[in-house]
């Protein structure tokens, strides 16, 4: 069964605690007559004969479980020795004691819970984080995004699947994170003209370059800094904002401790912060990395890295061979509550190049 990296059960528990406190129960004691005991009994005693009796009973287990009922269950024998012993009681008039000590609601986050960005490099990608209750998903069109070799999209195609997304609540995030030729601007100027007619929630830019001539000429469309532009500090994140950016993603490489540290120099009213929750690290950082241009003449800037980072190499100063530039996948799928708490507003799910079940 392919992994869940939406964790959809801690979200689901944290959006439950922050929008409802559960009352705590109240501690009671009553009394029961003696005269009145038999009248409790009998219904307990009846229920006790049925589960006793019975070699067809049947118990429904959580959500997710193997199987949906589970046949003369231990649960059902302990649930008649309980009854048991509780129509003993009853009849010797004692009375039910209450808890030891108080019941205590679990505790209710102080900061946001984040939201959810799902990759989606084809249709049946797309589908599957609309499916899965992403709240955002990101794509790209045939040119001008970071995955090239990516099935991605042609505007025609988001004619239908933008309206499709906002209908049931995701937004639709359109990246154009490449370096721009000089050559490229005239079919750029008609890619975002599209994009602000297709009303997109935001594009993902990496070029500033775009960042400018969407501000002068395209001032509806919201502008995300993404990753290949390497903010890893506070000073970075500020600038970006002044320069319009209404989200930054921030370098992959940072530690949790660093992203709590920019988010306390500046609030989410000035600009939102993103991070990977899952994917790939560069051993570089992102953006800046010129390995596979160097090596195979095909630029991760451009959108076509060929990760000559994942190739075995040999020493040549010393005996060895192995993976040495390969890094470890990013997976911070039991650290969520560290980017949570380090004010991180979306987790980003890296993938656009995977298929539908990774998400699944």
């Amino acid at each position: 069964m392919p992994p869940s990296y939406f964790k959809t059960e801690y979200l689901a528990v944290l959006r439950s605690r922050a929008a409802m406190v559960p009352p705590p129960r109240p501690s009671f004691s009553f009394e029961i007559p003696q005269s009145k005991g038999i009248c409790l009994l009998l219904p307990l005693l009846l229920l006790q004969f049925l589960l006793m009796a019975t070699t067809q009973a049947f118990i429904v287990l959580p959500p997710g479980s193997p199987t949906a009922f589970m046949r003369s269950s231990p649960a059902v024998h302990l649930m008649a020795t309980t009854t048991a012993a509780t129509s003993t009681r009853l009849m010797k008039g004692v009375r039910p004691t209450a808890p030891s000590e108080p019941l205590i609601p679990p505790p209710i986050p102080t900061h946001p819970v984040p939201q959810i960005l799902a990759p989606a490099g084809g249709r049946e990608q797309f589908l599957a984080a609309l499916n899965s209750g992403a709240d955002q998903v990101f794509l790209g069109l045939k040119s001008f995004n970071a995955r090239a070799r990516a099935e991605n999209f042609g505007v025609e195609d988001l004619r239908n699947m933008v309206p499709l997304a906002h209908r049931y609540g995701m937004k639709v995030l359109v990246t154009v994170n490449v370096l721009i030729k000089e050559n490229e601007f005239s079919a750029l100027l008609d890619v975002l003209s599209a994009l602000e007619e297709l009303e997109v929630d935001a594009i993902i830019v990496q070029d500033q370059a775009v960042g400018t001539i969407v501000q002068q000429f395209f001032p509806t469309l919201t502008m995300h800094a993404s990753t290949q532009m390497a903010v890893h500090n506070l000073q970075g994140v500020i600038k970006a904002a002044a320069l319009g950016y209404r989200r930054v993603v921030l370098a992959r490489e940072l530690t949790a401790k660093e992203m709590k540290d920019i988010r306390a120099g500046v609030k989410a009213d000035v600009t939102q912060l993103e991070a990977f929750a899952h994917g790939s690290l560069c051993y570089s950082y992102s953006g800046l990395c010129l390995f596979s241009g160097e090596t195979d003449a095909r630029s991760g800037n451009r959108g076509e890295c060929s990760y000559s980072c994942r190739e075995p190499y040999k020493l040549t100063s010393e005996d060895g061979m192995g993976f040495l530039f390969s890094m470890a996948d990013l997976d911070t799928s039991h650290d969520l509550d560290l980017l949570a708490e380090a004010g991180i507003d979306t987790l980003k799910i890296e993938g656009r190049k995977k298929g539908a079940g990774f998400r699944v």
